[in-house]
Order: C-alpha cells, then sequence, then structure tokens
C-alpha cells in the first residue's frame, strides 16, 4: 500500500523536520517543497487539527495513535487519510518527535453508506464477530436468508460459505476495514439457491467524525469479475471492484 511518512516536531505548528519521496505521491506534493514547512501545508477546512495534535501530543508519551483524517493534496483536492502517530526516537531511544504514517483510507460517510444501492450490502459493527446492523433488500433476496429483522445481531461469518477459510477471509476483510483500509477479495458465499458461490467483496470503512475513527464497516458483494483468479483477500487502494449485482 501506498504510504508516505514525514516526522514532525511535538509542538504546534508541528515543522516537518524530514519526509519520504512517497509523500509526493500521496498527497502531490515534491519533497522539497514539504521539508522546512509546517503540517499545516496538508490542512483545509475539513482537517480537524486538533485531534490531529492531540495524537501527535500522545506520540511523546509512547503511544500510537491511528485516526482518520481529512488532508488537502498540493492541488487543493480533500482527501480522507489514515493518519498514524507514533514516537520517533533518537540512537540512545529518546523521543525527538513524532513519526507520521499517511495513507489512503477509502473512508466513506455514513450518508453515502445508507445511500439506495444496486447490489447486496451490509452494515455491520468494526467489532469482531463484525454482527449485521442494517442490510438492503438485495441482501436478503441474493442470499435467502431470514427477514431483516431476524438477521440484525448475526456475526457477519455466518454468511460465509462451510469453509472455515471462507469465514476467516470474509472476517480478515472486515478486520481491514474496521483499521481503517478498503479491502477486498474474492469470497465463497452460500447463496440464496443453495450453492456457493465466489463473490466480490468490498470491505470499506464508514468513518466517525465525532471520534475520528470508524463507525461501521460497509460490506457489498458483487459478481466475481473475470481477471479475479484468486480467492485470497487482500486489502488495497486500488477502485473497488465492479458492482454487478447478483442474479
Amino acid at each position: 500500500a501506498m504510504q508516505a511518512v514525514v516526522i514532525v516536531s511535538y509542538e504546534p505548528p508541528h515543522w516537518i523536520l524530514a519526509s519520504d519521496c512517497a509523500a509526493s505521491g500521496i498527497l502531490g506534493y515534491r519533497e522539497a517543497h514539504i521539508l522546512s514547512r509546517t503540517l499545516k501545508i496538508f490542512h483545509g477546512p475539513r482537517t480537524d487539527s486538533s485531534r490531529l495534535t492531540a495524537a501527535i501530543k500522545n506520540s511523546a508519551l509512547q503511544r500510537t495513535t491511528a485516526l482518520l483524517v481529512d488532508l488537502y493534496e498540493s492541488s487543493g483536492v480533500c482527501r480522507n487519510m489514515l493518519v498514524s502517530c507514533s514516537p520517533f526516537l533518537d540512537r540512545s531511544g529518546v523521543p525527538v518527535g513524532c513519526r507520521i504514517c499517511i495513507e489512503p483510507s477509502g473512508a466513506i460517510p455514513l450518508s453515502e453508506a445508507l445511500d439506495d444501492s444496486p447490489f447486496p450490502k451490509a452494515l455491520v459493527s468494526p467489532d469482531d464477530p463484525h454482527p449485521l446492523q442494517l442490510i438492503n433488500a438485495r441482501f436478503e433476496h441474493a442470499f435467502g436468508l431470514a427477514p431483516a429483522h431476524l438477521l440484525l445481531g448475526t456475526p457477519l461469518h455466518a454468511i460465509a460459505g462451510r469453509s472455515p477459510l471462507a469465514s476467516s477471509q470474509l472476517c480478515a476483510l472486515a478486520q481491514s476495514a474496521a483499521a481503517g483500509r478498503l479491502a477486498h477479495g474474492t469470497v465463497s458465499i452460500a447463496t440464496a439457491a443453495g450453492a456457493e458461490r465466489a463473490l466480490a467483496v468490498t470491505c470499506v470503512p464508514v468513518a466517525d467524525p465525532q471520534t475520528a475513527g470508524v463507525s461501521h464497516v460497509l460490506v457489498r458483494f458483487a459478481s466475481r469479475p473475470p481477471a479475479a483468479a484468486t480467492p485470497r483477500p487482500h486489502c488495497e487502494h486500488a477502485a473497488a471492484p465492479a458492482c454487478l449485482g447478483l442474479a
């Protein structure tokens, strides 16, 4: 996964002390334009700077904090990013700054997760075993399960195929999204017809603006694209598979 790393000072306005070249690939800045600037170069109207500052200060106490933050590219485009703040130590082991890892999150707001969709989807808890919290009509129809009000609270792995591997794959995707990363893979799912079918599964983190964390995980299902040749799930920050619906 693409990831940029910047080292900043603990005290506001958090001067950038060092960075890697990956920063230019994610936010569109050249390394030379970042050094000797403050972290505010990535800020904009939607950036929760106070929460980010708190995470940086926590790193001075040997704590690592991960949060979802809206940051801005050099072009002015706002991107939701997964930001991890941890202590940066000198050779003697003394914290001298905060190490900030920045990567695309793929997170969406709850309003978008609740939009009408032409494909089966479920909203689940970010906590294991990821119980179902909300499903759409296409989900109920596609998998031939009980009415929605009877399904709520059912662990996500219950819809996987009979293989324990399928259950673990589905849960791994949900756990990755719960950590703030878009995840997708191919998983064997038991369908309404009683057969198992390899489906493209995408797990999307749903951002909670109050906590800068993940409030839910959106799980959506689609027919497996022809190019998908392996059932192993993986986490990427590429486009999600096309949502073709289930016949």
